[in-house]
């Protein structure tokens, strides 16, 4: 039980890594969301809400929305909503 500080201290360290990964998924569905109440059902207009935030830095200090889709966890098909 010697290194019993560096297990906790690594363990610690992967789950903020886990978070921090994590967090991109979150955000993503946030703004998604946030689109689909925007557009009531007209696909083309909440596309037109996500395009023009694509650019906007929506996450931490330097994250875009466009950044933010791209570090997302990808889900499956079958984990996808409809």
């Amino acid at each position: 039980m010697q290194n019993k500080g560096f297990v906790k201290a690594f363990a610690v360290l992967l789950t903020l890594v886990c978070v921090f990964y994590l967090s991109f998924s979150f955000v993503t569905r946030h703004y998604t969301n946030k689109a689909k109440e925007y557009a009531k059902g007209d696909p083309n207009l909440e596309q037109d809400y996500l395009d023009s935030l694509a650019n906007e830095k929506v996450w931490l200090w330097n994250w875009s929305l466009k950044d933010c889709r791209e570090m997302e966890i990808s889900l499956g098909l079958d984990l996808r909503e409809v």
